[in-house]
């Protein structure tokens, strides 16, 4: 592997949905029902102003009976500027590729942020138990170069996610 720099600068950080379920329901069912996480990842590359836009969502969601239920949705846009950004995408077949060094650095600082974020929103909720939990962006970024949807949600495996005791 080549000696990658790469000039990145956090440009801007985008809260665009927000949605907490914290009933009374939600409590009871949380202390017998396993919650996974649910991670959607949209990148948008701007190479004439050498920016990239990266939107991820992110839900907790359990199954009560056969109903899914999904007490916590957050979406969220880190804007990256990026030196030279156009050595690092390439369109093939229309679809965009970027290169697994950028990509891998910025979904680690994305996946960060969004971590601090929901840990944030959830203080004094049942929430505030379950932050989200720490993703291997090694594994991550095979799944994502295995899946063929690019729309699809990446499950994260339950056992990522531990109750704070």
């Amino acid at each position: 592997m080549d000696n990658v720099t790469i000039q990145i600068q956090l440009l801007k950080i985008k809260e665009k949905r927000f949605d907490l379920q914290t009933d009374h329901t939600t409590s009871q069912i949380l202390q017998t029902q396993n919650l996974h996480v649910g991670m959607s990842i949209l990148t948008t590359p701007y190479l004439t102003d050498n920016q990239i836009k990266l939107q991820i969502t992110i839900d907790y969601h359990y199954t009560n009976n056969v109903l899914v239920t999904t007490p916590l949705f957050y979406i969220m846009e880190i804007w990256f500027g990026i030196k030279d950004l156009a050595h690092f995408v390439k369109e093939k077949e229309g679809n965009i590729l970027i290169k697994h060094e950028l990509l891998a650095l910025l979904l680690g600082i994305s996946i960060g942020t969004i971590r601090g974020m929901i840990a944030h929103r959830c203080q004094d909720t049942v929430f505030e138990a379950y932050p989200l939990p720490i993703i291997n962006i090694t594994h991550l970024m095979a799944h994502l170069q295995q899946r063929k949807n690019i729309l699809e949600e990446i499950d994260i495996a339950p056992i990522f996610l531990s109750r704070i005791h």
